[in-house]
C-alpha cells in the first residue's frame, strides 16, 4: 500500500496500512496524539523508517500500489500497533449464561 502522510509518500505493508488506519481513528476519538515509528520503502525502493504522528489532525490515506507485495518484516510493529489500539477501545460487557454466574451469598449486610 502506498502511504500518503503531510505531502509524503511512502509504501508500507497492507497489514500495516490497516493496523494504522485502525490506530489513527481510535488515538484521534480520545483527542491524543502519538508518534510511532515504523517500516517503510520510499518510492525510490530504498528501505528504512519513518516516524509519523497520529492523532485527530492526522490525515492519512492509504491506497492500492501496482507494487508487488511490499514485505518489510514489520509483524511485531503491526502487533504493537493493534495492542494500541485495543487498549483505546471501550470495555464491552459479555452476557454471562445462568448457569455461569456465581451465586455465592454477598459479604454485604
Amino acid at each position: 500500500m502506498k502511504l500518503d502522510y503531510a505531502g509524503g509518500e511512502v509504501l508500507i505493508s497492507d497489514a500495516m496500512s490497516h493496523a494504522l488506519l485502525e490506530y489513527s481513528a481510535s488515538i484521534a476519538r480520545t483527542g491524543g496524539s502519538e508518534n510511532l515509528l515504523i517500516p517503510v520503502f520510499t518510492l525510490d525502493g530504498v528501505q528504512g523508517m519513518a516516524e509519523i504522528v497520529v492523532g485527530p489532525a492526522s490525515q492519512l490515506i492509504a491506497t492500492p500500489t501496482e507494487q508487488p507485495h511490499v514485505d518489510l518484516g514489520d509483524q511485531s510493529v503491526v502487533d504493537d500497533i493493534i495492542a494500541r489500539t485495543t487498549l483505546l477501545r471501550p470495555a464491552r460487557a459479555i452476557p454471562v449464561a445462568g448457569d455461569d454466574v456465581d451465586t455465592a451469598e454477598s459479604e454485604l449486610p
